[in-house]
């Protein structure tokens, strides 16, 4: 929970859940983040009848609200990038009027760029992530360096 809370404080942008801070009572925590209203996520919506009258314009709208909550992440830093690291329709939540919010980055790992060519890692991703969603080369070498890419992959 502290390494998503502490994530999530470096990232501000309209297509990334907001955080508000954190508590504590007892043993339990929790991450104090913006209501988004609608209560839906995009795996709702994508199982939903409703998403057969879906006109285009709303599916681009909502695929462009994703695209941009990660290119911010990817790029926003140029001394860091940022990788959320489970990303699937659950954890794309969507607002009333459909608008895409990032959210659930507790797989998320943030890399520290060294130099031109070389990244380490500040934030290490933790085991954290959904098989049919995840890139493979994820799962067939768990040592290999984590990209963006990883986000992104086809």
């Amino acid at each position: 929970m502290a390494r998503e809370a502490n994530i999530l404080s470096y990232l501000s942008h309209p297509n990334i859940v907001k955080i508000y801070g954190t508590t504590a009572w007892g043993c339990n925590a929790a991450i104090v983040m913006e209501l988004v209203e609608g209560g839906k996520n995009l795996k709702h919506l994508l199982e939903s009848e409703k998403v057969l009258n879906l006109p285009w314009c709303v599916r681009l709208h909502v695929a462009l609200g994703i695209t941009a909550g990660l290119g911010y992440m990817h790029g926003h830093d140029p001394s860091k990038v940022y990788c959320h690291g489970d990303l699937k329709p659950e954890n794309i939540l969507l607002t009333k009027g459909l608008k895409a919010k990032l959210a659930d980055f507790g797989g998320s790992w943030v890399q520290r760029a060294v130099d031109a060519s070389t990244m380490s890692i500040e934030i290490t991703p933790n085991k954290q992530g959904t098989k049919n969603y995840a890139a493979p080369e994820l799962f067939k070498h768990l040592h290999t360096d984590k990209t963006p890419e990883a986000d992104v992959y086809r």
